[in-house]
């Protein structure tokens, strides 16, 4: 019977009301996802607790194993040699590395090197005495007697303390790639050494290319005593040797001294009519700095011109495979190494000698007057000199210079102070 309290079609509310359940207790939660299983006056499971953050499931922690230091540094060298580094790197790696265990003896394993470490590290190689290896006095002593023994000597600059801390910082990245150490992020390093590259060596001067090259060694010098070159002294005697050439083919080409000192009979070529020399790492004990030093360098008309050509023709004439069979090498098979000194020690001979200037000044000062003199493009000369072109526009969609084009570039490049 319809209620007349109510509208039509509507009826008490009791009747509108679904049947509710009895209410269910909670359940207790597992104490590890952040509830509380129970308090005391209160239901179990009731009230929940959550947890301000969630709790992630962590990993169980990586056992790291326990690699001798030497074992690691021996694998680290390896490594280096199967990426082509030459002899001298390889062996500049390994007494960089050693010199960790050297002034802290008592890390002896990988997984002992931490950041405090690494920091610590840096002052404590700022202590070394300059060249102590070659003292026979220091050279055998531990780091603390050679701290006392070296009190008031000149220590190693800071560049030497920034190629230290660079190749264990390079060290550290390579074993945790390798899994032989944990990965943890290495502190931010900041260079000792303040100089712009370009600071750090001069191109020659004008003044000086003229008083190099109007030196005795290529004008007329005196015999060569057995045990000292006697070339800054002037004579009537002229060897067009290595000491002769060397300089000649750094100035009109930028190479660098290791990839002229290597350079072999093969090397020197002739494509239409440019003739040419390869730089490459096809033979034995030849390496470079980069892939893109590889490339091919047209020989100047004035390296012709002095008879460059002449002389290589006689080289092949003996059988010789060297272009430069003379260049004697040191303990480490490196003829560059001795050939360095020698002509720091004829810098010096002739007064042209200074901190900044050395046998890679030959490079910055072909590389100035490329850009300056003959204002190539720097495409260009990346390309004679072996540096990487990182541009969108020539390094990655321009073609390759052909050598010729090349050659001719070259050809502007001249030192009208030089006779």
């Amino acid at each position: 019977m319809e209620n007349s309290h109510y509208p039509m079609g509507y009826a008490p509310y009791p009747a509108q009301q679904p049947q509710m359940q009895p209410a269910q207790p909670m359940q207790p939660m597992p104490a590890h996802m952040g509830y509380m299983p129970h308090m005391p006056g209160y239901p179990p499971g009731y009230p929940p607790m959550y947890p301000m953050y969630p709790q992630p499931m962590m990993p169980p922690q990586q056992q790291m194993p326990m690699i001798p230091l030497e074992s690691a540094i021996q694998d680290f060298a390896r490594y280096k040699e199967s990426k082509g580094r030459d002899k001298k790197t390889i062996t500049d790696v390994e007494l960089s590395l050693r010199m960790l265990p050297f002034v802290r003896p008592d890390i002896q394993y990988v997984h002992q090197i931490t950041k405090r470490l690494i920091l610590e590290y840096e002052a404590l190689v700022t202590e070394l005495p300059v060249n102590y290896r070659k003292n026979h006095k220091l050279r055998n002593l531990n780091f603390q007697a050679l701290k006392a023994a070296s009190a008031g000597m000149s220590r190693i600059s800071p560049a030497s303390v920034d190629k230290y801390v660079v190749t264990l910082r390079s060290f550290i990245h390579w074993c945790q790639d390798t899994d032989r150490m944990p990965n943890w992020k290495l502190p931010k390093f900041e260079a000792l050494d303040k100089r712009n590259s370009k600071d750090k060596r001069h191109p020659f001067t004008k003044e000086e290319l003229k008083k190099l090259f109007a030196s005795p060694m290529f004008n007329g010098h005196q015999p060569d005593r057995d045990v000292q070159l006697w070339r800054h002294k002037p004579g009537k005697l002229l060897i067009k040797d290595h000491h002769y050439w060397m300089p000649w083919i750094a100035l009109y080409s930028g190479m660098r001294m290791r990839e002229i000192i290597q350079l072999e009979i093969k090397d020197i070529r002739r494509e239409g009519n440019v003739t040419y020399m390869d730089v490459n790492t096809d033979g034995e004990g030849k390496s470079l700095k980069n892939h893109a030093s590889k490339r091919q360098v047209p020989i100047h008309p004035k390296l012709v011109e002095l008879g460059f050509l002449d002389y290589v023709e006689s080289i092949r004439r003996q059988s010789y495979k060297l272009v430069f069979p003379m260049a004697k090498p040191t303990a480490d098979g490196l003829p560059s190494n001795l050939y360095t000194k020698h002509f720091s020690r004829y810098l010096s001979a002739i007064g042209v000698k200074h901190p900044k200037l050395s046998f890679h000044s030959f490079r910055h000062t072909f590389i100035d007057q490329a850009a300056r003199q003959a204002r190539l493009p720097d495409h260009m000369i990346k390309a004679l000199v072996g540096h990487a072109d990182q541009t969108i526009t020539f390094g990655t969609y321009g073609g390759r210079i052909s050598i010729e084009e090349l050659a001719e570039a070259q050809t502007i490049i001249s030192f009208t102070l030089i006779n």
